[in-house]
């Protein structure tokens, strides 16, 4: 998955085109999850004294029955100092004996590796042994193979889970393979058809599709789910997780835990900021297992999607003045960076580029006049107006979330008085345009930008039907079974796999416009459907914020602390998801007024 999840012009990476099949059911596991605890806390033990039991030994023993293979890792602050995978042999059945020393075996070789990380050879010399302390560990046991069908890698790719499938290729005697959390920390737990290519090469194979390696070297590829159990840090219990993080149930959806969440995220913006005495601006996207930040800093569209987001949370009525200051400070600072940026570079004939433009506006929309009146922010918004009305009334030509965006832009720039009442016109023309070429597959390429602008009566079917097909595509409601860290958000694969990610925010942020700002576009049923909903992708969201318990996994837990990862799967924090999942959190507080705790 590309890491512009969601690009700050609106225009995606991949369009969805409707739903399809239902999402095939995930593998089981025939291990059992208190022997992987067992196991996890023995190597826990370990770890703390810095001393591991003889080989053979009778305390070593940790029997796994069902595991084909474990993995473990031994961190340090967050980063990983050891590793290493065991596995029984290919042919051997699975049982207390033939895994007993699996876990013993791979501990030896994880310090091994330990001992050789140069930071703990430092720490070493300082600490000796009591280093043992300092180190938390994370233990994965693999369940049965199951043998994966297809010509291509691809193919193969497409049978895995997310997350919670590890990958494996056999040849002959010798298998490679690499576990759910190897791939999640690696952000190719969705796109392993690569990882796939390069288990091929490490068992000596030649670079090829997979029918080819079948043919020719009886090469036979794999999937396997698997329990996992970490440690959130030195001397803390072993949990066991679901998919390398812990589920947030629906009843921890409440209006305090929602408040509580944009907090946070307003936090992870914040320390996102760039302020020195010759740049001002924010960082971009942010991988929370590396620890970096790419690019180094983020484009002016991105930097202006958060500017709209903040000023769209600072203007939720009741909010907290210190929170409301602080969201209004730095989406001043940065628009103002931004101008300065923009005008250091225009062009002479002024014109600016239509994303830009559009964000530009949309930055603006929910800000005091005085915020943006200063000439050299004016000048730029009267030079992105100019190139708003080239804008055609017919979206022929142009992507629709590109349309739709414009469509939004004249809509606020009529609005806020920043061009002509003609404006909103266009706006109307260019919006119902785009939604009648529209299929109704296709419509949540339109998200959130065509659903903001306040719908006509003549728009109140189309957009109850919207409701109706979002409804339909949330995962965990009615046909749409799900994973319980998947629960509430939407499918927008043109088949229905099943899974979802942080395009579901832009829906999310559609609906809880429709809500907060124009209700009265839906019927009292689908005013309940939209409540309903939202309730569950307010749960997703939260899912995919990074919290407390998840932050074992970062070596810099200050930085990813409160931001919207790409999915359940995948770390990375792309600026424009902070963004979207500050627009939803801001107007679902905006639907929660006078009491704390009652959920929307």
């Amino acid at each position: 998955m590309s890491r512009s999840v969601i690009t700050a012009c609106g225009i995606l990476a991949s369009a969805p085109s409707g739903v399809g099949a239902t999402p095939r059911p995930t593998s089981g596991v025939a291990v059992d999850a208190a022997d992987v605890r067992a196991a996890a806390e023995r190597l826990s033990g370990w770890a703390a004294s810095f001393t591991i039991p003889a080989p053979g030994a009778p305390e070593s023993r940790s029997p796994i029955p069902g595991a084909r293979a474990v993995y473990l890792a031994l961190r340090m602050s967050g980063r990983t100092v050891g590793t290493a995978t065991e596995r029984i042999g290919a042919t051997e059945e699975s049982n207390a004996e033939t895994t007993a020393f699996l876990m013993r075996r791979a501990a030896g070789r994880a310090m091994s590796a330990l001992l050789a990380d140069t930071t703990v050879g430092s720490a070493r010399e300082a600490l000796g042994d009591r280093i043992g302390p300092l180190i938390a560990v994370e233990f994965e046991a693999a369940g049965p193979m199951e043998p994966l069908r297809g010509r291509t890698w691809e193919r193969l790719a497409e049978q895995v889970d997310p997350g919670l499938d590890g990958i494996a290729l056999r040849c002959g005697d010798e298998m490679a393979l690499l576990f759910p959390s190897q791939l999640r920390a690696s952000g190719s737990a969705a796109s392993v058809d690569r990882r796939f290519t390069a288990l091929a090469l490490e068992l000596g194979l030649p670079y090829a599709e997979y029918d080819v390696l079948q043919r020719d070297f009886d090469a036979r590829a794999y999937r396997f789910s698997a329990v996992h159990a970490v440690q959130r840090g030195p001397g803390r219990p072993i949990r066991v997780t679901h998919r390398g993080g812990f589920v947030v149930p629906p009843q921890d959806v409440t209006a305090h835990a929602i408040a509580e969440a944009a907090d946070r995220l307003i936090d992870h913006i914040l320390s996102s900021l760039v302020a020195e005495t010759d740049v001002i601006g924010l960082r971009g996207d942010y991988t929370p297992t590396a620890d970096r930040y790419a690019p180094a800093l983020a484009p002016p569209r991105d930097v202006l999607l958060v500017v709209a987001a903040l000023g769209r949370y600072a203007a939720t009525p009741g909010l907290v003045e210190h929170r409301r200051s602080r969201a209004h400070t730095a989406a001043r600072i940065l628009l103002t960076a931004t101008c300065d940026g923009l005008a250091a570079r225009g062009e002479a004939d002024r014109r600016m580029e239509v994303g830009t433009a559009c964000m530009l506006v949309l930055a603006v929309a929910d800000l005091p006049v005085t915020e943006y009146a200063a000439p050299l922010i004016a000048e730029r918004l009267a030079d992105a107006v100019a190139t708003l009305r080239m804008l055609p009334d017919d979206p022929e030509g142009l992507p629709d979330a590109a349309a739709a965006l414009g469509g939004l832009a004249l809509a606020i720039a009529a609005d806020r008085g920043l061009g002509d009442p003609s404006m909103s016109e266009h706006a109307r023309r260019l919006l119902d345009r785009l939604w009648e070429r529209t299929p109704p597959g296709a419509w949540p390429n339109l998200l959130p930008w065509a659903a903001w602008p306040p719908a006509t009566p003549a728009d109140q079917d189309r957009t109850e039907e919207l409701i109706r097909m979002l409804a339909a595509a949330q995962l965990g409601r009615d046909e749409a079974p799900a994973s319980d860290d998947l629960h509430g958000g939407i499918d927008l694969s043109p088949r229905r796999s099943g899974r979802a990610d942080a395009q579901s925010l832009r829906p999310g942020a559609a609906v809880a416009r429709i809500l907060t700002d124009h209700p009265a576009s839906l019927t009292a049923e689908g005013q309940a459907r939209a409540h309903g909903m939202l309730q569950g992708l307010l749960r997703f969201a939260l899912q995919l914020a990074v919290r407390d318990e998840d932050l074992w996994a970062f070596p810099s837990p200050d930085r990813a602390i409160g931001g919207i990862r790409t999915a359940p799967w995948h770390a990375d924090q792309p600026v424009a998801a902070q963004a979207m999942g500050l627009f939803l959190l801001s107007d679902a507080l905006r639907l929660t007024p006078g009491n704390p705790e009652r959920a929307p």
